[in-house]
C-alpha cells in the first residue's frame, strides 16, 4: 500500500523535529556550563560582579599594600563581569589550544603590559566539558562587556584598563597588533562567539590607565 503524500511529510516533519530536539541536546550538554554563565550575567548581574575589586580599582587614594593583596601576580581581572582568571604568558599562537583551559592565554609577538605595545589576551567563551581545566568558559560573559568597564592586570607591577570598544568580526578576519613603538597600547581581550562555535571573534579593546 502506498503512503498518501500527507503521511510522508508528517514523517519528514517528525524526522526533523527529532533531529533538532537531539541537536539542542548535545548543544546544551556540550556547553551547558557557558551558556549557564552567560545566563547568569544577563539575568542576575550583581550575582557575579565582584564590586569589592571594582571599587578599589576605581578608587584613585587605594592603599598599594591593599591592592597587592587582592590582585594576585600573572592574573586579570574583569571584577563587573566576575572574571578572574591566570595569565600564562608568552605562548605561541598555534600551541594556544593547549593552555586555553587552563586559563588565558597571552599570544607570543603581541606586547605584554611592561612593554610598549598593544596586548593580546585570548580565553574560551566555551569547551568541550570533558576536556580538563577550570577556565574552559572563562570569557563566556564577555559579550556582556561596556565601555567604561575597568581590567587590571598583575605583571609584577599593577595595570589598570579602561574598556574603550566592544565589536565582532568574523572568525576568518585577521588581527593586526601594533607589538613596538607605542606607548603603552591598548590590551585586546578575545574570544569567539556565540558560544559552542568559531564563526566570529567578540574583540573588547581597554585603554591603558595607569599602572602601581
Amino acid at each position: 500500500m502506498k503512503s498518501s503524500p500527507k503521511r510522508f511529510l508528517r514523517i519528514i516533519l517528525k524526522s526533523v523535529v527529532v533531529l533538532i530536539i537531539v541537536f539542542v541536546l548535545v548543544f546544551v550538554l556540550i556547553n551547558g556550563e557557558a551558556i549557564y554563565r552567560l545566563l547568569k550575567q544577563k539575568l542576575r548581574p550583581d550575582s557575579t560582579r565582584d564590586t569589592t575589586r571594582e571599587e578599589i580599582a576605581r578608587n584613585e587614594d587605594a592603599e598599594r599594600d591593599e591592592l597587592y593583596r587582592l590582585f594576585r601576580n600573572d592574573w586579570l581581572y574583569y571584577p563587573r563581569l566576575g572574571i578572574e582568571a591566570p595569565i600564562q604568558w608568552e605562548v605561541p599562537q598555534d600551541q594556544a589550544d593547549d593552555y586555553l583551559p587552563h586559563g588565558l592565554v597571552h599570544v607570543l609577538g603581541t606586547a605584554t603590559p611592561d612593554i610598549n605595545g598593544d596586548i593580546l589576551i585570548t580565553g574560551h567563551s566555551s569547551y568541550y566539558w570533558w576536556v580538563e581545566g577550570d577556565y574552559k568558559t572563562i570569557l563566556a560573559s564577555l559579550t556582556e562587556a561596556q565601555a567604561g568597564d575597568v581590567i587590571v592586570m598583575r605583571k609584577g607591577k599593577i595595570y589598570f584598563y579602561e574598556v574603550s570598544d566592544i565589536k565582532e568580526v568574523s572568525g576568518e578576519q585577521a588581527l593586526d597588533f601594533v607589538t613596538m613603538g607605542k606607548d603603552k597600547g591598548d590590551l585586546y581581550l578575545v574570544t569567539c562567539v556565540p558560544i559552542g562555535t568559531d564563526l566570529r571573534r567578540l574583540i573588547v579593546t581597554a585603554g591603558f590607565k595607569k599602572e602601581i
